[in-house]
């Protein structure tokens, strides 16, 4: 048993409260269980409960042992002296407050319905990431597909709020946060760390100076990556080389670390320079933020990040070293990645004041395939159908807000399960 099931319990109150005493005999009876606290403190703030006739009102800790309470060492935080009700499953020792205080507690061995007990146990009590994975294929489609659309909104809405934390670092200005969420996207997982460096090493004055220079802007972005630190043979680099020598002292800036970027095991036409030179090109586009915010449509954004890039990448991948001839061309699982983690996060940011852009966010996700990885594989593999990348950002809240830390009893779908015979 975890302490989620009795934290379950409790919110609900699925135990037997008649005849409910606490364990010095006083009669106990519950008015409100109060307000579930995800955050750090006591487990259920601003109850109610009557004792003896008298109405007290507080705090609820929940423990599976009573002795859990020193295990956790609330008898030395002031957080816990406001706890009018220890609610525990077994009472195997005497606990104090910091006050020196000994809270009124309330044993529920036995005053749990053990069909409720043995349902938790069968469903929930084993070893494996997805502890409810044998079960979710009697889960029925209309709770499946409710739970993924609120998870869907979940994820995104978390997104919104380091939009908004970015918002704060340069003067509510979404250009840049368009511009963030861009340069983290094209690094994809190997290196979204360094291009977001990359992207916070540039003030959105000097964004906004030299974006719609195709050139001076190239310099900027080449420059504060640092890869234009070393001699160059070829003419464009060191051009490029020299405009930012001018940016640098003009401004004072100060270049990344070449080491921060990472090569291995990357495919040539993901290598760093690549996905900074179609960042440019992307962002170097006139007036690009408003075409993005009133594109809405998928094959619409699409063609806004469908870029070329200058001929001197057709023969390159990295500064002075010549390639075989190729187009450097974003792959249709590159624009849906992009799409995903940078335009659908906008969109539903601008749906806190604009309600029709969240529609418009979840549309361009429906429009998109599902991805595929591990989590993704794991409830395909439990039986569950994945139709789209709408889906595929729900599970991945899912497993990793829920099933992996194990708050099954919080998750729409564990509750439905609890409700099942």
């Amino acid at each position: 048993m975890k302490e989620d099931f009795l934290h379950y319990i409790w919110k609900k109150q699925l135990f037997d409260k008649t005849d409910l005493f606490t364990i010095n005999g006083e009669k106990i009876q519950i008015i409100g269980v109060g307000e579930h606290n995800t955050n750090a403190g006591p487990d259920f703030l601003n109850a109610k409960i009557k004792i003896d006739g008298l109405i007290w009102a507080g705090n609820v800790e929940i423990h599976i042992n009573s002795s859990d309470w020193h295990k956790h060492k609330h008898q030395n935080d002031k957080a816990y002296n406001n706890v009018i009700l220890h609610l525990v499953y077994n009472n195997d020792k005497t606990i104090k407050t910091e006050k020196g205080e000994v809270p009124q507690t309330l044993k529920l061995k036995n005053k749990i319905d053990l069909k409720l007990l043995t349902k938790y146990q069968q469903v929930f009590d084993n070893k494996a990431n997805i502890l409810c994975s044998s079960y979710l294929p009697s889960v029925n489609d209309e709770i499946w597909e409710g739970t993924l659309q609120k998870l869907t909104a979940e994820r995104f809405n978390n997104k919104v709020l380091e939009i908004e934390d970015g918002l704060c670092k340069t003067n509510n200005d979404l250009e840049w946060v368009l511009f963030f969420l861009l340069a983290q996207s094209l690094g994809l997982k190997v290196n979204k760390q360094a291009m977001q460096m990359l992207a916070q090493s540039i003030p959105f004055k000097l964004l906004i100076k030299y974006q719609a220079n195709s050139f001076q802007f190239s310099a900027l972005l080449f420059g504060q990556a640092g890869f234009l630190e070393q001699e160059f043979n070829e003419g464009y680099p060191t051009s490029l080389k020299q405009e930012y020598q001018y940016l640098k002292q003009k401004h004072k800036l100060l270049p990344l670390e070449k080491f921060v970027w990472k090569f291995l095991r990357l495919r040539p036409a993901s290598f760093p320079a690549i996905r900074i030179a179609q960042l440019q090109v992307i962002m170097s586009q006139s007036q690009f933020y408003s075409k993005i915010k009133h594109a809405i449509k998928y094959e619409k954004v699409k063609e806004l990040l469908k870029v070329e890039l200058d001929e001197y990448w057709d023969r390159h991948y990295v500064f002075d070293k010549l390639s075989v001839v190729k187009k450097k061309k974003l792959g249709v699982a590159t624009l849906d990645v992009i799409i995903i983690n940078a335009i659908v996060p906008l969109y539903f940011f601008i749906g806190r004041k604009d309600e029709k852009y969240k529609g418009y966010a979840t549309d361009l996700l429906k429009e998109i395939k599902a991805e595929q990885n591990s989590i993704v594989k794991r409830y395909k593999i439990a039986g569950k159908k994945i139709k789209s990348a709408a889906d595929s950002q729900a599970l991945i809240q899912l497993y990793n807000f829920y099933c992996i830390p194990k708050k099954c009893l919080t998750c729409s779908i564990g509750k439905q399960l609890m409700k099942d015979d």
